[in-house]
């Protein structure tokens, strides 16, 4: 089922690195004078180990405006289309493609993913207006449980601030759509907007449309195996928190959900790819025992099996020759969209980059509410060719002029390109060049 998932918004103050004893890069955020730990993995526990990584130093999407609009602290979010939840297929928020392969620790400078997520937090902590929004899945408060990582009480914070669909078959309980992890740093002073974005290779770019299972299309899905370091050293009650709500506005949480990824036995409840764990437990060793206290706190862990990990699997794909998720040959060139300034109808341009026509009966064009429209013809290799878009049904603008989404989806529902504008592209009576 899906994850809880919201948005924390503060101001990140200190950060401790990713190890192997904690596969976690921390940082301690401020909001409105009350701290808070985000968890943000830097390694699984899966084949492949290291991370998809994308960092967009010039992020632009609509959801900007909300996300501003935000008070600081936690808030709940909706999994759905047209809010501001965050999914990495239907959101267009990047290009996938773009997505590289990063070791955590490698030596020389700014090389690896402990170092880039340290050039984004000090400048971060260097702005007094800096903000920081960490997308994930709440933990916490736990009463007279204080942070080890930081220590302040009590514990609380964010993890699961990575892609949250498409996983291998013992994660699949924690799919979901329109609920994906990132951290999104604004900086006002600047007028900027910087995305850092994470996903497992051993997720899929191809998911259902409603559950956020992988499809057939998507990448081989590699099996659980432990990674070296053993069970991983950190906070206290960073996995499968059962909470009531406190005073930090955090809504409660069931038992059983911790952060996802890490090779757990599916069996123990919501598994961790990414959990911190207990300092003081050891390997293979089982608490996952509910207790629940005065303040209503109630606190669950998982097993974690042992076990060598398993060899590469013929047809896993190594870290330098990861495919392009969305390979075209079709592509989203241009869009016109209605505006006060000029009463123009509304289009997308269309571009075969392919070496081969394409037939596009039975293709889409969506836009943030999932509204479909139909694509007819044959695109002949190189051609460009513009296609009307009609009003929604009741007069509605299909795009409009204060930002929105264009995905292209082929016969089989499977999505072929996305991009996204904001109102700031938007020129009266020009084309909006993709």
């Amino acid at each position: 089922m899906p994850i809880r998932y919201g948005v924390l918004k503060g101001k990140a103050v200190d950060r401790r690195r990713g190890t192997l004893d904690s596969l976690h890069y921390q940082i301690k955020v401020m909001a409105k004078g009350v701290p808070y730990r985000v968890a943000v993995n830097v390694k699984s526990r899966i084949r492949p180990y290291d991370l998809l990584y994308w960092a967009d130093e010039q992020f632009e999407h609509e959801i900007t405006r909300e996300l501003e609009r935000l008070p600081e602290g936690y808030t709940e979010l909706e999994n759905r289309p047209g809010g501001i939840a965050l999914d990495f297929i239907r959101s267009n928020l990047f290009d996938p493609a773009l997505m590289r392969p990063l070791p955590f620790d490698l030596p020389g400078a700014d090389n690896d993913l402990n170092e880039k997520m340290d050039h984004y937090f000090a400048k971060a902590a260097a702005s007094k207006d800096a903000r920081l929004y960490a997308f994930g899945e709440p933990w916490g408060p736990e009463a007279q449980s204080p942070d080890r990582m930081f220590g302040f009480e009590p514990g609380q914070g964010m993890h699961n601030v990575h892609m949250n669909q498409g996983n291998a078959r013992p994660y699949r309980k924690d799919d979901g759509v329109y609920q994906d992890g990132a951290l999104l740093f604004h900086f006002p002073a600047e007028n900027r907007w910087i995305g850092v974005f994470l996903a497992f290779q051993s997720q899929s770019w191809h998911t259902d449309d409603t559950t956020g299972h992988a499809l057939g299309a998507g990448r081989t899905l590699q099996p659980p195996v432990r990674a070296e370091g053993g069970n991983e050293p950190g906070l206290a009650g960073t996995a499968d928190h059962g909470i009531a709500p406190g005073p930090a506005g955090f809504p409660p949480q069931q038992p059983g959900t911790a952060d996802r990824g890490a090779g757990l036995e599916p069996e123990a409840g919501r598994s961790s790819r990414n959990a911190d764990r207990p300092a003081s437990r050891q390997p293979g060793t089982t608490d996952r025992v509910a207790k629940r206290g005065p303040a209503g706190i109630s606190s669950q862990r998982s097993p974690a099996p042992e076990g060598e990990p398993l060899p590469p699997r013929e047809g896993e794909l190594p870290s330098s020759a990861l495919p392009d998720p969305f390979p075209g040959p079709v592509y989203l060139a241009g869009a016109r969209v209605y505006s006060a300034g000029a009463y123009v109808r509304e289009s997308v341009t269309l571009v075969n980059a392919g070496d081969r026509p394409v037939d596009l009966s039975g293709w889409t064009v969506t836009n943030k509410m999932k509204a479909k429209q139909a694509l007819s013809g044959t695109l002949q290799p190189g051609e460009f060719r513009t296609f009307e878009l009609e009003r929604l049904p009741g007069g509605g603008l299909f795009l409009g002029e204060q930002g929105n989404l264009l995905t292209l989806l082929d016969p089989s529902g499977l999505k072929r390109h996305g991009v996204s504008y904001t109102h700031r592209r938007v020129r009266p009576g020009w084309t909006i060049r993709f």
